[in-house]
């Protein structure tokens, strides 16, 4: 993700503000030290975290916002349904 962002920026000059969530604890050490060359790393994430950067956005009408997850959906064990 890292070289698409950079390669965006430096294609179109756009400007580039980048966070990732992750939990750092248990993030590979090499992997994020990659992450922290392009972006701001936010130590952990959880939907109230996420709704208040949601909220905190300010967009202008010219800006491209681009939203990316990488990971896998998940279930409490005691709900059957979606």
């Amino acid at each position: 993700m890292g070289a698409f962002l950079r390669d965006a920026q430096k294609e179109t000059g756009l400007g580039l503000k980048v966070k990732v969530f992750l939990d750092v604890a248990s993030a590979d050490a090499e992997k994020l030290a990659v992450i922290r060359k392009w972006a701001e790393v936010v130590d952990g994430w959880s939907k109230p975290l996420l709704e208040k950067e949601f909220k905190a956005l300010a967009v202008a009408k010219d800006d491209i916002v681009l939203f990316y997850y990488s990971g896998h959906g998940g279930r409490m064990s005691s709900k059957k349904d979606r």
